[in-house]
């Protein structure tokens, strides 16, 4: 999941187009072809590059790259000891990241995921709701499998 391509998106009229992964932007525009790291991202907006709205969608997307890391690391550190509750949190979690790459896009694109910046095509997000059902009901059977509520 870290590197496959979650987020398709069309620069303003045509100018360019790219696809966003959870720690990288790789876009084609008029100024190039760039792969940008989300590293980059962020130092663009600490150092005052990037600014507005842009800077409001590389900060929201950013903190669901985060809280996406917390959760696979949560998951490798548990792995030999998940309990229900551990599912539960997990799949809380994927859908919390999922919801907080819906803000960056609706902060970047507006509220239909199309406006001047562009057009946004969000295919992550029910890949990770999708993952996230997936974890939830394997909880549910590790539950009936042991017979007793964790």
């Amino acid at each position: 999941m870290f590197i496959c391509p979650l987020h398709f998106f069309i620069i303003g009229d045509g100018n360019g187009y790219g696809i966003q992964g959870f720690f990288y932007r790789y876009q084609i525009s008029s100024y190039g072809i760039s792969f940008i790291p989300i590293t980059n991202e962020i130092g663009y907006v600490t150092s005052g590059l990037i600014d507005g709205k842009s800077a409001i969608s590389i900060l929201l997307w950013s903190f669901s790259t985060f809280i996406f890391s917390l959760v696979f690391f949560f998951f490798l550190l548990m792995f030999h000891e998940l309990k229900k509750k551990n599912y539960t949190q997990i799949s809380g979690l994927l859908v919390i990241s999922s919801i907080f790459m819906i803000l960056s896009s609706f902060s970047q694109y507006g509220f239909y995921f199309y406006g001047p910046a562009g057009v946004s095509i969000l295919i992550g997000i029910p890949i990770l709701i999708g993952i996230a059902w997936i974890i939830r009901n394997e909880g549910d059977i590790y539950e009936s499998s042991n017979g007793s509520l964790s």
